[in-house]
């Protein structure tokens, strides 16, 4: 697969999204590049809502076995009008479709709640054994910090993470730092540097877990 071959043959007609944000976006123009690279085979999500992420990664990265999705599926101030059973349960079909054609198939684990409960029961198996984690849940600066730190315990060295929203701003009059992701990624990148490169920033910002001997 060459960087950008998924963007031109992606066929997601099957699934149920309400919003194919990922059109144009990230996901689709540089995914592919580092899906290649990385050739990931345990993969975990912060923030799955309808499944969208997932199902990109699971229809694109053949190398995948396992992905651990997390999401509390309860939204937050900026999704008031947004039904959450709804959400929920277009997240387990979506799921279910995207596996269907899959042979091998990999597993995928919904975990429902808190991400930081969720990760705190990971650590004990799974600590440094992820090769891609994604971080798209909570965009309040406290919450964004701790999915990075957490998360740079559970990924694996040389390992793949990567923040959404490094320059969104919320819709309404909460517009201040504290309700954005992008301090927080500058936070942590500020304060890892002895365990992170940098990759890619834009939207989305990718960062290299350091080998061990780095």
């Amino acid at each position: 697969m060459k960087k950008g071959e998924a963007v031109d043959n992606y066929d997601d007609s099957k699934y149920d999204f309400t919003h194919r944000w990922y059109k144009g976006s990230n996901v689709h123009n540089d995914w592919p590049g580092f899906i290649q690279e990385w050739k990931p085979l345990k993969a975990m999500e912060i923030g799955s809502y309808e499944g969208a992420s997932a199902c990109f990664l699971l229809d694109n990265a053949p190398s995948l076995q396992q992905l651990f999705c997390i999401d509390t599926w309860e939204g937050s101030s900026e999704h008031q009008d947004v039904n959450f059973i709804d959400v929920e349960y277009k997240f387990g079909r979506n799921i279910v479709d995207a596996l269907e054609d899959k042979n091998p198939r990999p597993t995928v684990v919904r975990l429902k709640g808190p991400s930081h409960r969720m990760m705190s029961g990971l650590m004990d198996k799974h600590e440094g054994s992820f090769d891609w984690i994604y971080i798209d849940g909570s965009h309040r600066t406290p919450d964004v910090l701790l999915d990075a730190m957490m998360s740079l315990k559970l990924l694996r060295p040389g390992g793949l993470m990567i923040f959404d929203d490094y320059t969104w701003k919320p819709h309404d009059d909460m517009d201040t730092d504290v309700e954005r992701p992008h301090m927080a990624i500058n936070t942590f990148i500020e304060t890892h540097v002895r365990e992170v490169d940098v990759i890619l920033m834009k939207y989305q910002v990718f960062l290299r877990k350091k080998p061990e001997q780095e």
